[in-house]
């Protein structure tokens, strides 16, 4: 249900599995088959659906899982699988820590040992979790992932967590009936800090089961509705057992008796009254103290009404400008998506065409609707070159050719350059077509297949084909090319080519060399499939009508000239292709 649907089968051979770790025999111990079982959980994995957004890609995501298991180190990744449901326990752990922690500092003394129970507990995992923030990596942009201990530890110790982390996760029973016992014990409201960590878990535990959008929002604003309410109860008597733990060294010596009241025995009616007071405060209903409390509790009523005043705001300013504003572009995307499966459904495309559609525009949008036309519509040329070469900078990053070229000249050539998106099974180009263009990989993976039907190799970020029909005259596709991911691609029209990389002869002769060898490739692979249906055991007049199927317009067949017709290329040895000098 979670995992990417795949579009192609690959025939590469490839002597490794599929989480690249070494294979271990049919004899290993059972010590040595749970230590790969943990090494394989704390790799990085496209089933964590952070590593999608994050790598965009999968032969990315497959690089640095090489490059973590070749570092041997057992660093858990932070898109691995176990990091995915430890957030997901995480999230859990911390809800109930949010909830209890305050009441613990609150009212301990009116808990039973059952509650006690259950406070040791979460003081133990929340213990754990201090040592998992030292061994797991951290994700410290978009770009960058830290995966070596020294930098973890610095950036988790120098954040703003770990105190908070280690302060409210002390067990306050350590220190008896000392004051130093109830200093931590007040201090365990300190936990509340880890809120923004737990909605983010709570949104990645969410987009892991495919739950968005407008449910997530309602559950989000629920929970923060229901903590405001839940921390009130709690402020409103956390802030009067400070004002007695701190009355009896301030100087007037004043001291509230509230653990002796008849009224304030039972926890749960305590905690209820307390509840309603502050929501009566926070909505501003009534404001009238059916008992005597210190002048702190007063102050404490002004301050939620305050706070209730600001908090009921916020919520009305968020929930106008949620739609408008912050989710502007998704809801823009959303009403293209709408229009677009109305017009599907109208015309009746079959449901494998609108899938696709929709996979188009979600890889194309990434779920935001955004009219760049608009936008460039006042922006000055040199700026507009500016943006391209920003935009295409992963591009130029991973071709080799570019790489070479000042950004004044790449400014010039990026204009010529049209992108283009191709969804899992398209086809790119096909073999014995006539080529008016190149194409240059900024994303994704295409599998090069000759006529025949063998698989001859992959292509990635930065590589570039098509270019022997550019740099020869009148020549025909020699191979054809399939997307095997969400690729895109930037194409390059022949009669722009020599324009772009004229006064760049070491350039051209790169892409000659390269189609010289990709030519030598393709002729290789069908040599073999010539020569491996020549040993096939089928009679003369059988091969004969095979070849007149495939070469129609071909004359007497011989065992290495089969595909000769189809390819335009001598059955025999042949040197490298002639390219057309005049290019240069």
């Amino acid at each position: 249900m979670f995992k990417t649907q795949t579009y192609h089968i690959c025939s590469i051979s490839d002597d490794y599995s599929e989480s690249y770790l070494p294979a271990l025999s049919v004899f290993a111990s059972p010590w040595l088959k749970l230590k790969r079982f943990l090494k394989k959980l704390i790799l990085v994995t496209e089933v964590n659906p952070a590593s999608a957004s994050f790598y965009r890609r999968a032969a990315r995501i497959v690089d640095e899982r090489k490059t973590q298991i070749e570092s041997n180190s057992w660093i858990i990744h932070p898109f691995s699988t176990f990091r995915l449901y430890y957030e997901m326990y995480m999230a859990v752990v911390f809800l109930f820590c949010l909830i209890y922690m305050p009441l613990h500092a609150s009212y301990h003394f009116l808990l039973g040992e059952v509650f006690s129970v259950f406070y040791n507990i979460l003081t133990v995992l929340c213990i754990v979790d201090i040592v998992m923030n030292f061994v797991s990596g951290r994700c410290v942009s978009q770009e960058e992932i830290l995966m070596e201990p020294k930098k973890i530890a610095k950036a988790y110790i120098s954040g703003p967590y770990f105190i908070c982390d280690v302060l409210s996760s002390v067990p306050d029973h350590l220190f008896g009936d000392s004051d130093v016992n109830d200093v931590f014990t007040f201090l365990s409201i300190l936990k509340l800090a880890r809120m923004v960590t737990f909605f983010q878990f709570l949104e990645r535990t969410f987009n892991f089961f495919q739950v968005k959008g407008l449910t997530y929002y309602i559950v989000k604003l629920a929970l923060l509705l229901f903590f405001i309410c839940h921390y009130t109860a709690c402020w409103i008597y956390y802030s009067i057992l400070v004002y007695d733990f701190l009355g009896g060294y301030i100087a007037d010596n004043v001291h509230v008796d509230l653990r002796h009241r008849d009224d304030l025995k039972e926890f749960f009616q305590l905690y209820l009254k307390n509840m309603n007071y502050g929501a009566s405060f926070i909505l501003g209903i009534d404001f009238i103290f059916r008992y005597t409390y210190p002048a702190i509790f007063y102050a404490s009523g002004i301050f939620t009404y305050i706070l209730g005043r600001i908090v009921v705001s916020f919520f009305i300013v968020v929930l106008m400008d949620m739609f408008k504003i912050t989710n502007y572009l998704e809801v823009k995307y959303q009403e293209v998506i709408s229009q677009v499966n109305s017009y599907m459904s109208a015309k009746h495309f079959p449901v494998s065409i609108q899938s696709k559609v929709r996979h188009f525009y979600d890889h194309r949008y990434q779920g935001k609707y955004l009219n760049e036309q608009r936008v460039e519509k006042f922006i000055s040329e040199k700026l507009k070159k500016e943006i391209k070469y920003h935009e295409c900078r992963k591009l130029i990053r991973s071709v080799a050719i570019f790489q070479k070229l000042p950004q004044e000249i790449m400014e010039n050539i990026l204009p010529y350059l049209k992108k283009e998106l191709y969804m899992p099974g398209d086809t790119v180009i096909s073999a014995g077509t006539i080529g008016e263009c190149m194409y240059f990989m900024s994303t994704g993976t295409v599998s090069v297949v000759s006529p025949s039907g063998k698989e001859i190799c992959h292509l990635e970020d930065g590589d570039f084909f098509g270019e022997i029909c550019l740099l020869v005259s009148h020549a025909k596709r020699t191979a054809n090319v399939t997307a095997v991911e969400s690729c895109e691609l930037y194409k390059l029209e022949k009669r722009y080519f020599k324009k772009c990389f004229e006064g760049h002869a070491e350039i051209l002769h790169e892409i000659q060399i390269e189609a010289q060898r990709r030519n030598e490739q393709t002729l290789q692979a069908e040599r073999q499939v010539i020569k491996s249906f020549a040993t096939l055991p089928v009679k003369t007049d059988v091969k004969i009508k095979m070849h007149t199927k495939l070469c129609p317009d071909s004359s007497r067949p011989t065992e290495s000239g089969i595909f000769s017709r189809q390819l335009n290329l001598e059955p025999r040895e042949t040197g490298p292709p002639t390219f057309d000098n005049s290019i240069n």
